[in-house]
Parts: C-alpha cells; structure tokens; sequence
C-alpha cells in the first residue's frame, strides 16, 4: 500500500504535464476526475485526424467502489453530440482507472472535450478540455463542360474541360485526377499544386462511345497523395449523351448453294446487309469466315458490297468458296460467317461494330469416306504360351457412300487377309474365322492389321487405316504328378511299404512333368503342421522331368505326407498316408489286451449302428414336394392322379396292369427291380420311371357333380285332391263303369312299361366298357355304332311323290282370281272338299255340339241350351246293359272304344297290352281323336 500513492501522483503528474493544468479536481462520491486527468492524443491534432481522448478516475476511499458512470461529449453537452457513455464496475481502493473514447474526422478550428461522471448517487460531475485543430488543404472539383455536347455521335472525339479546387487553409501539393467512364476507370490525369482558394482547369478527351447515356465520375487527389481535411465523397459526376450515328448489320444468316452431288464445289454464299441513319453511298469491305480444325478461323476471299441511299438502306451480295479455299479441312458440317470491315479500314464510323459479324451460315462439305480402325481387342489379353487369341476390331466407314476392300492382318509372323464391305456411315467389330495361336515360349507378339481399298474404291486417310497392338505372352510353369514314380525307401534306401514302423525314418519320392520353365519350392509335411523339409525345384528347359523327394520320420498309427508348392498354379498339392505298425506294450497283460479289444469293437459297431440309423433317416425323410406323392400315386405315362387300385389310368387309358409286372436293371446296383419304383430297393438310388414308359397327353375329364334331388314328399292314395268323393257314381252317369276305366289305365301303363322295356334292352345290348379300351379300339368301336334313328331315306323309302298324286285321282289346280286369300275364306276351303273328297264344316255353317259347352264366351259357337250327350255305339253291349244295343246311332256322339273292367296287375292277360289305342270321333268336325283326348286338335273343340 506504500508505493500505490506514489504512482497515483505520478500519473496525475504525467496527466498534468498533457494537458492543460487545472487549479482543482471534480470529485463525485470518492471518485476523483479533471482536466489534469485527461490526455489527447495527438496533442496538435489536424483537420482530418482521429483524437483518442484517455481519462484517469481516481477512487481516494479505503474501499473498492462500484459502479461508475461516465459521459463523454464533443464541443457541447448534447445528446446528439456523445461520443461514449460506459459504466466502470469497478476501482479498487485508492486505485486508479482509465477510459479511451475516439473523436473521428476532426475538423479545423477550436475544440472542447466534455466529460460527465457520477458515483454513488453523488451529484454529477461536468469539466471540459479545449483544444485547436489544425487547418488543411481540400481538392474539390468544381465543375465541368463538354464542348459539342448536343452533335456529339459515336466514334467522335469529345473533350470535358474539368475545374479542380482547393477549399481548404492549407496550399494542397501537386496530384492526379481520376477519370472513370460509367464506373470502368480510365487514365490519371495530373493536377498542379494549389494554393488555398485557387483552382486549376484539367481537359479530359475521350473517344465517344455508342449512342447511349453515360456518366463521366471524377475522383481528385485519387491517389491519395495529399492529406486533406476531408477524404470522403469528393467523387464528382458528370453526365452526358451520345447521339446516334450510321451503323451497318446483317440481315439473317448468309445462304449456302452447291451443285447436287459436286463434293468438292464450288459453294455460292449469298446474303443481305442493312444501313441505318445514313446518307449517300458507301462501299462497304466483307469477307467470309470458316472454322479451321485448330480451333481458329480460316479467311476466305474478300469482297465488298455498294450501299446507297437516304436514312434505311439494304444491299444484297454474292461470292463463292472453291475447293482450293477449304483444302485441308475435315469434311464435315462447318458454319460460315460474313465479316464487315473485318480490318478496319473502311471510310466510314459505325454506331457499333459488335453486329459487324452476320448469323452462322451452313457449309456441307460432304465427307470423302474414310476408313477408321480402333485399337483391337485380344481375348485373352494375357494369353499363355500356345494359346490362341481371339482378335476383335472395329472397322468404321466415316463416309456416306458404301466402300469395299481387303483387311490385311498377321500375327505371329504369319500374315492373312479378309475382305472388308461396309455400307455408308457402317462401323462394325471383326474377328478372324479362327483364333489365332501364340507361339511358345515367353514373348511379345505383335498384332498388325491394315484395311486396303479396292481401286475404284475410297479410303480417304491410309494412316488411320493401320493398327498394331502386342501382347504379352505368359509361359508360367506348370508341373504335372508323375503317379507311377511314386516311391517310399526306408533308411537303407531299401523299399518300404505300409504299414511302417514308428520312429523310423522314410524318403518317399515322385517324379514330375513340366511345361515350360521356372523354379518352385514345395513343403513337405503332415497336414497339421509339422514341416519335414522344404524341396526345391527349377525346371530349366521345357519338358524337362524332376524328381520330388522328402525324408520323414514315421509317427504312431498313421503318417500323412503332404507335398505343397508355394505357388498353387504350378501344380496341385500331393498327400500320401501311410499306416504304421502298431507298438505292443509288455506292461499290459493279454486279458487286458483282450478287453480293449472287445470295447474297440463295441464302440466301432455302435457307431456303425448310429450311422446306418442316421442314413435311414436321411433316406425315408419326407420332402416337401413329395408330400402328394404319399397321399396319391400318379401314372407314370401322364402323371395323372390314381387311386392306386386301377388297372387303366382314367387320363390317359395306360395299361397299369401291365406297367407293374415290368422290370429293369437299377443303373447303380445292377439288381432288377420294377419299373414302377422310383427308388431302388437294394441300394436307394433314384430311378427314373418316366423313362421306363411311352409319355401320352393327360385328359383332363370333367367332373360330374350330383346335385340332390327335392325330396319328394309321398302321395297318399287314397287322398282326394280333386274331382268328387263318389267317382263311381260320377261316372256312372256319365255311362262309364270305374273298374273298367281302371282296367282302361292299366292296360295303357302296361304298354308303356313294355316300351321302356325293349328300349332298355337295345341300350343294354350296346353297352360296352368304354373305359377298359384302348385309344385305337375306342376309335374302332366309334366307327362301328349303328344309330336307331332312320334316316329321311329310309323312312320314307318306297314312297313316290307320283304315286302320291296318282293315288288322288284327276288332279285339278286352283287359280288366282285375284281375290286376296285367307285360311279361312269358305269358297276355297269348300273347293277343297270338293278335291279331295273330305268332309267338314265350313267358315258360317251351324253346328250342333251336345257336348256340354256351356261357355257362351267361345266365338262362332250358339249355345243352345246347357246340356251334353255322352251316349255312345260301341261294338260290344255293356255289361248288363243289352238293351241298350238297339238305340240308334248318333252322328255327332263320338266313337269311343269300350270300357274295360280294371284288373290288378296279376291278372293281366299279355293280348291286352298289346291291343291298339283306342280312338273316338269328334263331336265337332269328325276328325278322329284319341279317346281320352279333353280337346280336339283339329276345330279346337274342348270336351268335359
């Protein structure tokens, strides 16, 4: 704490010694602040200049004080003149701290900084310190002029006269103008020195842009080689305009003509170019312009085109390209390009020379065709020594004509020749017939294959017609195990053979075969890592024979030798096992050795015993897509389903009786066994039964579906459904007996029963076992069945149409009188009758019906009254009723057959069932009816 108050008074000497000194300082709460307190930096400052201002607080309590807000203000205190306002949150005690705040960009002339600060919620504090800024010079351009603003056009020379002052105190050393042109800078133009106040003239000449608008920016001092008072927005701009001036352009892309079918030209170009805002004739130079294959442009011959005319004028202009002009150039689709004054020297100034290139024309120079080939393709592209090589390349035809002519290739030394035709724009791969082989030995052998034209032929550049390309051919060594060299010599070089004793020591030894050369080491040992000896091998001349040998000492039970090379293409690894004898050990008894014995052979047949179960397991286990085998069995001819108890299979009509005592030799055992088996029954193999039989289509039939029949509920005779309960008494009046009409029915059910009868006997007589034949006795018995319909031939032979006539006597024919004719109209229905002798009722005539018709509804009927007469002649008296024999017929009663007294069907005699049908005549119209008919099918008549 003694050295903190000697350096607070010398701060506040060093403070003193600044600035200004004051007699006192402003104090608020314990801090302290004054003029004296207060350092400028620079202390003369200059118009221009940044003032850093540093202000010391000095806190004269015992204790650290908090919060200390301070005010900096320039030139007055004002809210819109504060520099900084800030908080210092804390001075130590008798500690001092200090604050620097910018004044930026001083102006010339006197100053004052203000400062304001509180502490504590003292009253706040306010002193000040003045300085003076120094003055500075300040360029500023003042104006400027453009002679002939108002004709100034394109392409003319302008001047701008432009005033340079200097607005400060100070004289401004010597400087330089900047110029830009709508923001592109131009040139520095130099400025003299200036006195303060004076100015000074600077001409700016420029060449006058396009017609447009334009503004001329000028920057004094714009090197910044002059310190000034203000170096900001001393930018000067100064606008101006360029009128518009004659300017040519092209009238749409130039036109291209040539000859049909002249490749080689001449080309006429032709197009159109326009004046605008001229006046008079002007020749205007042109030129035409190619792209080369560089990536530049090839010129072709000038030419120039007169242009006259007032204000809008327009010229048309020709020329022609000869083949001399594009020698050289690829011939392809090329744009051409007309040029104005493409060097320059025409008399006349354009508004713009940026449109002085016309739209790409198009220029066809039609390929001449040229034969390409690319790189060819080997397969393999490493081949091996004597192996053939499959060469692909691909031949195109840039062209648009078709060209012909000869491939040339060799390979190997040896040269071929195939012939080459290839259609317009064509590209094609092409092989050889036949691979061509390698030669032996490691090489390099070359590939070459050069396309020839035919003379009337073209092939326009040769050079890319030629194609060479090598490959490198492998001869990497192989060896092959000469098995019958095996070997196996014991340590005496003696021969050895299984099985050997353990602990001694074995050479086993096996001779190879080589192609081609190189050297190889092979590792012997036992497979499970136990190395014996490393042979080396090197086979120096092709087909060169070695021999492999390798020393090993024989272990207990069993030796595995195992020969491995250390490159597995050269040859594959060689193993051998070698049983060994067996040690007897003298410390184990012989029932011992017996017992063991029997336990190995326990254990053997228990894991045989495993084994055959495991197998069988295997072998019978289900497979998923056998599962409908086991529920079904299928026909070997057409895998149709079977029952398993048929003889024929029902798709196909295979004889499976036959099928199942056929047998053939199992292909792996050799037994015989069926044919139907799909696995042998000796040793499991699978057969294949299709093989065994003719393969046929399977039919698939359709399924008859029975559909349940309503039940048909029982009748009960006796029930009286309908008619009246007294049928005896009922139809006696009717002078009908019920036996006989029951006698009458049964005799009628007797005869149809005898018709079903006979018909099923002639189908019963037909019927043969379709299913049980063959397809060729199908066929057979199909083109055998006699149908029990007649033919129209047969049914109506022995009739003749003229005995038909004949038999109806003078045949007379019936003219149209041109009356319009109906089935009904009774003239001809009674010239009829007359023809052919019949007799009946014509359209108008009464008839009498007694047959009890009591409904008056039927039209063209008079009832009369309603009554019915069923009396009847018959050829024999009813029973009990001969009396009756006497009463006279009645021609509109019908003629019914007579009753007969029903009999139980044990009493019926075989002459009544086959007594004819009995008939009757109708009431009505005469016509012969059946005699229990309930209406009749000639008049339409109905009877009760």
């Amino acid at each position: 704490m003694s050295k903190r108050p000697a350096v607070v008074l010398l701060a506040l000497l060093l403070c003193s010694l600044a600035g200004p000194m004051v007699v006192s300082a402003e104090q608020s709460g314990s801090i302290e602040a004054s003029a004296s307190t207060v350092t400028l930096q620079p202390s003369t400052p200059s118009a221009g200049d940044d003032l850093a201002i540093t202000i010391a607080f000095l806190n004269t309590a015992s204790q650290s004080a908090y919060t200390v807000e301070y005010f900096v203000y320039k030139d007055t205190i004002n809210a819109d003149r504060l520099l900084e306002q800030g908080i210092i949150n804390e001075i130590e005690a008798d500690g001092m701290t200090s604050k620097t705040v910018y004044w930026n960009g001083l102006t010339e002339g006197q100053h004052r900084v203000w400062v304001a600060f509180e502490h504590d919620g003292d009253t706040r504090q306010t002193f000040s310190v003045p300085f003076e800024v120094s003055g500075l010079p300040d360029l500023r351009v003042t104006g400027a002029e453009l002679a002939g603003a108002s004709s100034l056009k394109t392409g003319d020379t302008a001047s701008v006269e432009v005033e340079v002052s200097n607005v400060g105190s100070e004289p401004a050393a010597a400087s330089v103008l900047g110029v830009a042109l709508n923001g592109v800078a131009m040139d520095n133009l130099a400025v003299v020195a200036l006195d303060a106040g004076t100015s000074t003239n600077v001409t700016v000449n420029l060449i006058a842009p396009p017609t447009g608008e334009y503004v001329l920016r000028f920057t004094p001092d714009a090197e910044d080689a002059v310190v000034e008072s203000q170096e900001e927005n001393q930018d000067y701009d100064f606008a101006f305009t360029v009128h518009p001036r004659m300017d040519l352009r092209h009238k749409g892309a130039p036109s291209v003509s040539v000859v049909e079918g002249a490749l080689n030209g001449p080309w006429t170009v032709s197009g159109e170019i326009e004046r605008f805002d001229g006046d008079g004739t002007i020749e205007v130079p042109m030129r035409l312009e190619v792209p080369n294959d560089n990536g530049g442009n090839l010129m072709l011959g000038s030419f120039s085109v007169t242009v006259a005319g007032q204000g809008y004028a327009s010229a048309t202009w020709q020329t022609t390209i000869d083949s001399d002009d594009v020698v050289g150039l690829q011939r392809i689709s090329r744009e051409v390009v007309a040029v104005i004054d493409p060097f320059g020297t025409a008399t006349f100034v354009q508004e713009s020379t940026t449109n002085d290139r016309s739209p790409a024309g198009n220029l066809d120079l039609l390929p001449i065709p040229d034969v390409q080939l690319d790189p060819p393709i080997p397969n393999p592209s490493e081949p091996e020594s004597g192996e053939a090589v499959q060469w692909s390349v691909f031949i195109q035809n840039v062209g648009e004509i078709p060209v012909r002519g000869t491939l040339e290739y060799s390979f190997e030394g040896i040269e071929y020749e195939d012939r080459i035709f290839l259609d317009a724009a064509e590209g094609k791969f092409w092989s050889p017939e036949n691979p061509l082989p390698t030669a032996l030995g490691e090489h390099t052998a070359e590939f070459t294959a050069r396309y020839v034209p035919d003379a009337d032929s073209w092939d326009y550049n040769p050079d890319n017609s030629r194609v060479t390309v090598s490959v490198e051919v492998q001869a990497p060594l192989r060896l092959e195990w000469n098995t019958p060299t095996l070997e196996l010599v014991d340590a005496n070089q003696a021969p050895a053979s299984a099985p050997l004793m353990p602990g001694q020591m074995y050479t086993m030894s096996i001779g190879v075969t080589s192609i081609e050369t190189g050297p190889v080491n092979y590792t012997c040992d036992d497979g499970a890592g136990n190395v014996f000896e490393t042979i080396p091998v090197v086979i120096e001349t092709r087909g060169q024979r070695a021999t492999v040998s390798c020393t090993f000492e024989a272990q207990t039970g069993q030796t595995a030798v195992r020969l491995v090379p250390d490159d597995v293409d050269v040859s594959s690894v060689f193993t051998r096992a070698y049983a060994s004898a067996a040690v007897q050990d003298d410390s184990i008894t012989d029932e011992q050795r017996s017992l063991r014995g029997l336990l190995s052979w326990a254990g053997l047949l228990v894991l045989i015993l495993i084994g055959v179960l495991v197998l069988g397991v295997i072998i019978t286990r289900d497979r998923d897509e056998e599962v409908e085998r086991d529920i079904f069995e299928y026909c070997p001819s057409c895998d149709g389903e079977l029952e398993g108890d048929e003889d024929r299979c029902p798709h196909c009509n295979f004889n499976l009786a036959k099928a199942r005592l056929q047998f053939h030799e199992c292909h792996a055992c050799g037994e015989s066994i069926p044919d139907l088996m799909e696995n042998c029954a000796y040793c499991g193999a699978p057969q294949d039964v299709a093989s065994f039989f003719e393969q046929r289509k399977r039919i698939e039939r359709k399924v008859e579906v029975e559909v349940p029949l309503p039940v048909e509920e029982e009748e009960d005779d006796d029930e009286i459904v309908s008619g009246t309960e007294d049928f005896a008494a009922t139809v006696q009046a009717f002078g009908y007996d019920e036996d006989d009409l029951e006698e009458d029915w049964d005799e009628n059910m007797d005869l149809a029963e005898a018709e079903v009868t006979e018909a099923q006997g002639r189908l019963d007589a037909m019927d043969v076992d379709l299913d049980a034949m063959t397809e060729e006795e199908l066929e057979a018995w199909e083109n055998s069945v006699t149908p029990t319909l007649q033919s129209t031939k047969d049914a109506f032979s022995g009739q003749d149409i003229d005995d038909i006539i004949a038999a109806k006597g003078d045949v007379q024919a019936l003219k149209d009188d041109g009356s319009e004719l109906s089935a009904s109209d009774a003239d001809i229905r009674e010239r009829l009758y007359e023809l052919t002798g019949e007799e009946g009722v014509l359209p108008g005539e009464k008839v009498r019906v007694d047959i009890g018709l009591t409904d008056s509804g039927l039209a063209g009927n008079e009832i009369e009254e309603a009554t019915a007469d069923f009396s009847f002649e018959d050829s024999e008296p009813l029973p009990g009723a001969a009396g009756d024999a006497d009463q006279p017929d009645d021609e509109l009663t019908p003629k019914r057959a007579k009753p007969k007294r029903r009999r139980s069907p044990t009493r019926r005699r075989a002459t009544e069932a086959q007594a004819a049908p009995a008939t009757a005549e109708c009431g009505a119209c005469g016509a012969d009816i059946p005699a229990d008919a309930t209406s009749c099918s000639v008049c339409g008549a109905t009877f009760e």
